[in-house]
């Protein structure tokens, strides 16, 4: 039995228009790359109304599979397009993945197993892949929102980056890192003088200053002015002359269904940060557990609120 002979009946394709052509074992790190093609002359249903039909012309597509033995493992074939008399043109069915997706059945059902045991970031990390993909397979319905703690933490760092760049140029900012950090409701009376001081001074940081604020001040807007605002925003960052800002918006325009799904939804990760935040603060004061059995004991009292009938020994 040949290699392509043993590959297509692991793949259960006999009774198939589809055959295994090619098998290739290469890359580094090594991965497996199986090619098929479909026998020439077949025909395939509509998937519209079922009707066998001829092919009209081919879509290479690329599905990812369950490993073989450590490897990386991934299909790659020309799928045809059936000209159908009644529905038009349609890309055909293939037996080994369900339409539209970018893995096999048996790679679906392998990762929903694991979804029943461990949390997605952790299933990403296990089976190399980008854990917006598995959620589009876990719950397709699900809406992705980023949150908007973590992009304000992305502007502070812009601001931070203008900073710096200024401090190398020769501009007289020591010591005023905590003053040009956070919110202005924040800092006491002299700080926010200097703060306004070294923003008239330094144009530059003046104008970071006021796109973090203006984005702050966005995320406030309602659901139906919110995305406009945002876009404005970007719009503005991207002629500020700050290169931190710049890359800044190029990030919101690449992640940009999640960003504005924010102003739809308002949830954040408030609650859960604050939970890590309560657990972190008990592993530095235990200075570290033996074991995760110790960690979940703790997290449990500090973070659960329980409350604990101790028994009370009375002397006698």
């Amino acid at each position: 039995m040949t290699p392509n002979q043993l590959f297509q009946a692991a793949l259960q394709l006999e009774g198939s228009p589809w055959r295994v052509v090619r098998t290739d074992f290469s890359g580094q790190p090594p991965a497996l790359e199986i090619g098929l093609e479909f026998v020439r002359g077949s025909q395939f249903h509509c998937p519209q109304c079922g009707e066998l039909c001829g092919v009209h012309d081919t879509v290479e597509k690329r599905w990812r599979h369950l490993n073989f033995f450590q490897y990386r493992c991934e299909l790659l074939a020309r799928v045809p397009r059936v000209w159908c008399r009644q529905d038009g043109v349609h890309l055909a069915q293939v037996p080994w993945a369900s339409e539209g997706s970018g893995f096999t059945l048996l790679f679906e059902a392998f990762v929903m197993l694991l979804a029943q045991q461990m949390p997605v970031a952790a299933i990403s990390r296990l089976v190399n892949e980008e854990d917006t993909r598995l959620w589009r397979l876990i719950a397709p319905k699900a809406q992705i929102v980023y949150d908007r703690f973590h992009l304000m933490v992305m502007a502070g760092e812009a601001v931070d980056e203008v900073r710096r760049s200024l401090q190398r140029q020769g501009a007289q900012l020591k010591g005023a890192l905590w003053t040009l950090r956070g919110n202005p409701w924040n800092l006491e009376p002299d700080q926010l003088q200097t703060r306004t001081r070294l923003a008239q001074k330094y144009k530059p940081l003046g104008r970071a200053l006021a796109l973090r604020a203006a984005l702050q001040d966005v995320y406030e807007a309602s659901t139906q002015e919110g995305p406009e605002l945002l876009n404005r925003w970007c719009q503005w960052a991207t002629r500020s002359r700050l290169a931190p800002f710049k890359k800044l918006a190029q990030t919101f325009r690449q992640y940009w269904a999640g960003i504005v799904s924010y102003f739809q939804c308002r949830i954040t990760q408030g609650a859960i940060e604050a939970i890590n935040g309560i657990i972190q603060l008990a592993k530095r004061r235990a200075r570290g557990f033996r074991n995760f059995l110790y960690l979940r004991t703790i997290a449990y009292w500090v973070a659960g609120q329980l409350k604990a009938n101790l028994p009370s020994y009375l002397p006698t």
